[in-house]
Protein backbone atom coordinates (compact mmCIF):
# COMPACT_ATOMS: atom_id res chain seq x y z
CA UNK A 1 0.00 0.00 0.00
CA UNK A 2 1.32 3.44 -0.61
CA UNK A 3 0.77 6.68 0.79
CA UNK A 4 0.80 10.27 -0.01
CA UNK A 5 3.89 12.39 1.25
CA UNK A 6 1.37 15.52 1.40
CA UNK A 7 -1.43 13.73 3.33
CA UNK A 8 0.79 11.74 5.88
CA UNK A 9 2.32 15.33 6.21
CA UNK A 10 -1.25 16.70 6.48
CA UNK A 11 -2.33 13.85 8.97
CA UNK A 12 0.74 14.50 11.63
CA UNK A 13 0.11 17.93 11.77
CA UNK A 14 -3.37 17.76 12.41
CA UNK A 15 -2.76 15.28 15.16
CA UNK A 16 -0.35 17.97 16.83
CA UNK A 17 -2.96 20.11 16.50
CA UNK A 18 -5.44 17.97 18.46
CA UNK A 19 -2.70 16.60 20.94
CA UNK A 20 -1.88 20.56 21.46
CA UNK A 21 -4.33 20.88 24.69
CA UNK A 22 -2.19 17.90 26.51
CA UNK A 23 1.19 19.63 25.96
CA UNK A 24 2.74 21.26 28.26
CA UNK A 25 1.98 24.54 29.12
CA UNK A 26 4.25 27.18 28.01
CA UNK A 27 6.82 29.27 30.14
CA UNK A 28 5.52 32.16 32.19
CA UNK A 29 7.59 34.64 29.95
CA UNK A 30 6.94 33.10 26.71
CA UNK A 31 6.11 35.41 23.70
CA UNK A 32 2.88 34.38 22.99
CA UNK A 33 1.03 35.92 19.43
CA UNK A 34 -2.69 35.10 18.63
CA UNK A 35 -3.41 35.49 14.45
CA UNK A 36 -6.81 36.43 13.36
CA UNK A 37 -7.90 36.14 9.78
CA UNK A 38 -9.15 39.10 8.06
CA UNK A 39 -12.96 38.42 7.21
CA UNK A 40 -13.88 38.12 3.09
CA UNK A 41 -16.63 40.61 2.26
CA UNK A 42 -16.95 38.57 -1.35
CA UNK A 43 -16.65 35.09 -2.75
CA UNK A 44 -13.99 33.47 -3.55
CA UNK A 45 -12.81 32.54 -6.81
CA UNK A 46 -13.09 29.10 -7.47
CA UNK A 47 -12.62 28.40 -11.82
CA UNK A 48 -14.37 24.89 -12.84
CA UNK A 49 -15.83 23.62 -9.76
CA UNK A 50 -19.25 25.33 -9.61
CA UNK A 51 -18.76 29.05 -10.08
CA UNK A 52 -18.28 29.56 -14.21
CA UNK A 53 -20.97 31.77 -15.09
CA UNK A 54 -22.51 32.32 -18.33
CA UNK A 55 -23.21 35.42 -20.82
CA UNK A 56 -26.66 35.02 -23.21
CA UNK A 57 -26.59 36.06 -26.43
CA UNK A 58 -27.15 40.05 -27.03
CA UNK A 59 -26.17 40.57 -22.95
CA UNK A 60 -23.61 43.66 -21.98
CA UNK A 61 -20.92 41.86 -20.38
CA UNK A 62 -21.30 44.59 -17.29
CA UNK A 63 -24.59 42.63 -16.57
CA UNK A 64 -23.41 39.30 -15.66
CA UNK A 65 -20.12 40.57 -13.63
CA UNK A 66 -21.35 38.38 -10.81
CA UNK A 67 -17.70 39.04 -9.10
CA UNK A 68 -16.54 35.48 -8.26
CA UNK A 69 -16.03 33.84 -11.36
CA UNK A 70 -12.50 33.81 -13.15
CA UNK A 71 -14.28 31.55 -16.33
CA UNK A 72 -17.58 32.44 -18.53
CA UNK A 73 -19.01 30.78 -21.32
CA UNK A 74 -20.40 33.30 -23.85
CA UNK A 75 -22.92 32.52 -25.90
CA UNK A 76 -22.12 34.39 -28.80
CA UNK A 77 -25.23 34.71 -32.05
CA UNK A 78 -23.79 34.70 -35.32
CA UNK A 79 -25.16 37.85 -35.90
CA UNK A 80 -23.26 39.79 -33.66
CA UNK A 81 -20.40 39.15 -35.17
CA UNK A 82 -21.54 39.45 -38.59
CA UNK A 83 -24.25 40.26 -40.04
CA UNK A 84 -23.77 40.70 -43.83
CA UNK A 85 -21.27 39.32 -45.86
CA UNK A 86 -19.63 42.62 -46.03
CA UNK A 87 -18.87 42.64 -42.49
CA UNK A 88 -14.96 43.01 -41.93
CA UNK A 89 -12.80 40.93 -39.54
CA UNK A 90 -11.91 44.08 -38.07
CA UNK A 91 -15.41 44.94 -37.38
CA UNK A 92 -15.74 41.61 -35.12
CA UNK A 93 -12.44 42.57 -34.02
CA UNK A 94 -14.17 45.47 -31.98
CA UNK A 95 -17.01 43.97 -31.15
CA UNK A 96 -15.05 41.41 -29.15
CA UNK A 97 -12.61 44.63 -27.86
CA UNK A 98 -16.32 46.01 -26.16
CA UNK A 99 -17.43 43.02 -25.23
CA UNK A 100 -14.64 41.83 -23.26
CA UNK A 101 -12.80 45.10 -22.35
CA UNK A 102 -13.57 44.29 -18.51
CA UNK A 103 -12.23 41.11 -18.65
CA UNK A 104 -8.54 41.51 -17.63
CA UNK A 105 -9.35 43.88 -14.90
CA UNK A 106 -11.50 41.24 -13.45
CA UNK A 107 -9.16 38.33 -13.74
CA UNK A 108 -11.70 36.67 -16.01
CA UNK A 109 -11.08 34.73 -19.05
CA UNK A 110 -13.73 33.74 -21.64
CA UNK A 111 -15.14 30.71 -23.11
CA UNK A 112 -16.61 31.78 -26.26
CA UNK A 113 -19.41 29.23 -28.35
CA UNK A 114 -20.99 30.57 -31.76
CA UNK A 115 -24.61 30.00 -31.72
CA UNK A 116 -26.82 29.73 -34.69
CA UNK A 117 -30.24 28.59 -33.15
CA UNK A 118 -31.34 28.26 -29.61
CA UNK A 119 -34.96 28.04 -28.21
CA UNK A 120 -35.65 31.72 -29.40
CA UNK A 121 -35.10 31.52 -32.36
CA UNK A 122 -32.03 32.12 -34.84
CA UNK A 123 -29.24 34.41 -35.54
CA UNK A 124 -28.63 34.01 -39.17
CA UNK A 125 -27.04 36.83 -40.81
CA UNK A 126 -29.24 38.46 -42.98
CA UNK A 127 -28.01 37.50 -46.41
CA UNK A 128 -28.43 33.97 -45.90
CA UNK A 129 -30.96 31.20 -46.11
CA UNK A 130 -33.07 31.25 -43.57
CA UNK A 131 -32.79 28.45 -40.66
CA UNK A 132 -35.14 25.84 -40.86
CA UNK A 133 -37.95 25.29 -38.09
CA UNK A 134 -36.23 25.18 -35.32
CA UNK A 135 -38.94 23.01 -33.48
CA UNK A 136 -38.64 20.30 -36.54
CA UNK A 137 -35.34 20.70 -38.62
CA UNK A 138 -32.57 21.85 -36.43
CA UNK A 139 -30.55 18.05 -35.62
CA UNK A 140 -29.73 16.45 -39.52
CA UNK A 141 -30.62 19.81 -41.25
CA UNK A 142 -29.15 19.65 -44.53
CA UNK A 143 -28.98 23.80 -44.00
CA UNK A 144 -25.73 23.94 -42.95
CA UNK A 145 -23.95 22.08 -45.96
CA UNK A 146 -25.77 24.33 -48.59
CA UNK A 147 -23.35 26.00 -50.75
CA UNK A 148 -24.24 28.93 -49.76
CA UNK A 149 -24.05 28.82 -46.14
CA UNK A 150 -21.18 26.23 -45.55
CA UNK A 151 -18.37 28.62 -47.25
CA UNK A 152 -19.76 31.83 -45.06
CA UNK A 153 -19.48 28.69 -41.74
CA UNK A 154 -15.61 28.49 -43.13
CA UNK A 155 -15.16 31.99 -43.10
CA UNK A 156 -16.53 32.52 -39.93
CA UNK A 157 -14.58 29.40 -38.21
CA UNK A 158 -11.19 30.92 -39.53
CA UNK A 159 -12.27 34.97 -38.58
CA UNK A 160 -12.35 33.63 -34.73
CA UNK A 161 -9.69 31.26 -35.12
CA UNK A 162 -7.39 34.91 -35.98
CA UNK A 163 -8.91 36.75 -33.55
CA UNK A 164 -8.95 33.66 -30.39
CA UNK A 165 -6.02 31.98 -31.10
CA UNK A 166 -3.59 34.34 -29.33
CA UNK A 167 -6.31 36.02 -27.14
CA UNK A 168 -5.00 36.01 -23.91
CA UNK A 169 -9.00 36.84 -22.87
CA UNK A 170 -9.66 33.72 -24.32
CA UNK A 171 -9.61 30.49 -21.62
CA UNK A 172 -10.51 28.43 -24.57
CA UNK A 173 -12.55 27.74 -27.77
CA UNK A 174 -15.85 25.47 -28.17
CA UNK A 175 -16.37 24.32 -31.36
CA UNK A 176 -20.37 24.67 -31.32
CA UNK A 177 -21.91 26.04 -34.70
CA UNK A 178 -24.43 22.95 -35.40
CA UNK A 179 -27.56 22.34 -33.32
CA UNK A 180 -29.77 24.00 -30.88
CA UNK A 181 -27.73 26.33 -28.45
CA UNK A 182 -24.84 24.73 -30.22
CA UNK A 183 -24.56 21.78 -28.54
CA UNK A 184 -24.26 19.33 -31.47
CA UNK A 185 -27.17 17.21 -31.01
CA UNK A 186 -27.53 15.19 -34.06
CA UNK A 187 -23.91 16.35 -35.48
CA UNK A 188 -22.60 12.29 -35.29
CA UNK A 189 -25.62 11.48 -37.48
CA UNK A 190 -23.66 14.02 -39.78
CA UNK A 191 -20.16 12.50 -40.30
CA UNK A 192 -18.75 14.40 -43.28
CA UNK A 193 -19.96 17.63 -41.56
CA UNK A 194 -19.12 16.59 -38.54
CA UNK A 195 -15.23 15.45 -39.81
CA UNK A 196 -15.26 19.11 -41.91
CA UNK A 197 -16.18 21.01 -39.02
CA UNK A 198 -13.63 18.82 -36.43
CA UNK A 199 -10.86 20.00 -39.30
CA UNK A 200 -11.80 23.31 -39.88
CA UNK A 201 -11.46 24.29 -36.15
CA UNK A 202 -7.91 22.50 -35.75
CA UNK A 203 -6.88 24.44 -38.79
CA UNK A 204 -8.10 27.80 -37.30
CA UNK A 205 -6.83 27.00 -33.74
CA UNK A 206 -3.20 25.52 -34.04
CA UNK A 207 -2.64 27.04 -29.97
CA UNK A 208 -5.66 27.09 -28.64
CA UNK A 209 -7.61 24.41 -27.26
CA UNK A 210 -11.32 23.80 -28.28
CA UNK A 211 -13.66 21.82 -26.84
CA UNK A 212 -15.32 19.25 -29.47
CA UNK A 213 -18.31 18.12 -27.09
CA UNK A 214 -19.22 14.57 -27.70
CA UNK A 215 -17.10 11.57 -27.64
CA UNK A 216 -17.27 9.30 -30.21
CA UNK A 217 -18.71 12.24 -33.05
CA UNK A 218 -16.66 11.91 -36.51
CA UNK A 219 -13.79 14.40 -35.86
Amino acid sequence: MTFNLRFITGLICGLMVLKAPCLPAAEPNALEYQFTPKPLDYPVKNPLTGWRGKRQIFEKSEAIDGGYETLKKWYLGWNELEDSEGDTIEKTARFFDDLWKDLPARNEKAIPRIVIVDARGSYVPKNLPPFPSIKENWRESAWYTNPVVQPRIERLIRRVGQLWDHDPRVAYGEMGIQGKYAEQWGLCKMPDFARWLSREFTNAFPNKKVLFRYIGTPA
